[in-house]
């Protein structure tokens, strides 16, 4: 798992640290800190450097969305976060509406090979 985030580097890992989830990230990408002008930038950054070729980016704003799509990956959008609008997912593969069903379709995905 990586965040991939808009938000301020100190705030990201903030964020995961008073939280107590860092230890589930293996790492955490920020704008700022990666110097990306797009999330779609820093998620080429964050794929290239861990040898990722495919993905799903799951989020709550469009840019999430612009994100994924721009750089090849499945696409969860969050409708139940309350930051984005259900517009802002338009162009999702997937729409969840809690935490649950992220679980459930990561347990029931098939590995592509």
């Amino acid at each position: 798992l990586f965040v991939a985030s808009n938000g301020l580097e100190d705030y990201i890992h903030s964020i995961v640290v008073v939280h107590e989830l860092k230890a589930l990230f293996e790492g955490l990408y920020s704008a700022g800190g990666q110097g990306t002008a797009t999330k779609t930038e820093l998620l080429r950054i964050l794929l290239d450097n861990h040898g990722i070729s495919s993905a799903w980016m799951v989020g709550d704003r469009s840019s999430d969305v612009q994100a994924g799509k721009g750089n090849g990956q499945t696409v969860i959008g969050c409708a139940y976060a309350g930051f984005g609008r259900q517009d802002e997912l338009k162009g999702s593969d997937v729409i969840i509406t809690s935490f649950d069903e992220l679980v459930d379709l990561y347990d029931n995905a098939t590995i592509s090979e």
